[in-house]
């Protein structure tokens, strides 16, 4: 009884399958089970063991469709280990459901965030193309399955040493190690691919898109099919590049964006000793173009406001939070000035710093 008998299953099965059944099998037959089987849980266990790796099971397929009959072969498959001549001409990952893939990452401001941002990039793929370039969607139309190595890739070659017979494994000589053939008028091509597509509205910081069947070509040997891995595209809020902006357009510095999360987004105001004294109102500047007008007495505490964050559904937004800091001082120790010289400070604090004006701006009062 082969491996692919203890776990039900066909050669042509794939990881997966391997893997769902042997969790199926496993728990059935576990011995603290009622119906527990120690003998049928080791074969299970033994059966599970190569064809989950990748080397073990192609040995394993090779000695099955061309078994040895010579009665030195156990000997020398201990003395020549078969793994180690594997591993240097296959890859253990090849059935790996995600071999190939590409991850692309795109930053993007605040602002990008509102307004539905269109990324454009180049990157490099591997695709099946004909004489005139054009991508074969279906390789395995103009391909054929190696008739030598069964598509395997690597064959077994036996050398006779009197009376015994040594084995190894190579790369197999007709499809070079490919495990196939691809037909006249076609060819492999690293070819250099231009993605372009418009981000949906409110995108999220570490969000990723897939891109199914947008990336390389890859031929699997252990299931011998072919298949375009998948393109991944990550979104990274850009917070440097976005205070950046809001400075160069509004020219405000005392201003800046520390932390996004949730469709909240924090803001830090940097306030002089005046403004911790008698409070102060300044424009806060939005993501999405638009200002809010902040009154405030008390600059001691955090301040949020509701609804003008990121978009976080098709009709809600997150907050908005206020953090003050001292530019030099801690407002600790104000605390002893008396009210007559708080006074004082206000009257400076009125012809110092003026009150911003903007016709556009939502007025935020918090005394």
């Amino acid at each position: 009884m082969s491996y692919y008998d203890v776990l039900g299953l066909t050669q042509d099965c794939d990881r997966s399958d391997i893997r769902r059944q042997y969790k199926k099998l496993a728990a059935q037959h576990h011995p603290d089970q009622p119906t527990g089987n120690t003998k049928k849980f080791q074969e299970i266990q033994e059966a599970y063991e190569c064809l989950s790796d990748n080397t073990r099971r192609t040995q394993y397929d090779m000695n099955m469709n061309a078994p040895d009959q010579s009665f030195m072969h156990g000997m020398f498959s201990n003395i020549f280990n078969m793994n180690e001549f594997h591993n240097m001409f296959h890859d253990n990952n090849q059935t790996d459901e995600h071999v190939d893939d590409i991850y692309l990452e795109f930053k993007i401001t605040l602002m990008d965030v509102h307004n539905t941002p269109e990324v454009t990039t180049g990157f490099n793929r591997i695709v099946m193309v004909d004489d005139a370039g054009t991508v074969i969607k279906e390789p395995s139309t103009v391909t054929s399955q190696c008739d030598r190595c069964k598509g395997m890739g690597i064959i077994q070659e036996t050398i006779n040493m009197g009376f015994f017979r040594q084995q190894s494994l190579c790369n197999c000589n007709k499809c070079c190690g490919k495990g196939y053939t691809i037909n006249p008028g076609y060819k492999l091509l690293n070819k250099k691919q231009k993605f372009r597509r418009i981000l949906p509205h409110g995108i999220e910081d570490d969000n990723v898109l897939r891109m199914e069947g947008e990336g390389n070509l890859v031929y699997l040997k252990t299931s011998k099919k072919f298949r375009y891995s998948d393109l991944y595209i990550t979104t990274k809020y850009d917070i440097a590049e976005t205070n950046r902006q809001l400075e160069q357009k509004f020219g405000f510095k005392d201003i800046r964006i520390s932390n996004v999360y949730s469709g909240n987004i924090d803001f830090i105001y940097s306030a002089n000793i005046f403004e911790f004294l008698t409070g102060t109102q300044f424009n806060l500047p939005l993501p999405n173009g638009r200002f809010l007008l902040i009154k405030i007495s008390n600059l001691n505490v955090i301040k949020s406001i509701a609804g003008f964050g990121l978009p976080t559904g098709k009709s809600t937004y997150g907050n908005i939070n206020i953090i003050f800091e001292l530019k030099s001082l801690s407002p600790n120790g104000l605390m002893y000035i008396c009210e007559t010289d708080k006074l004082l400070l206000r009257r400076i604090a009125s012809v110092a710093y003026p009150k911003p004006e903007s016709n556009d701006a939502i007025v935020v009062d918090f005394h």
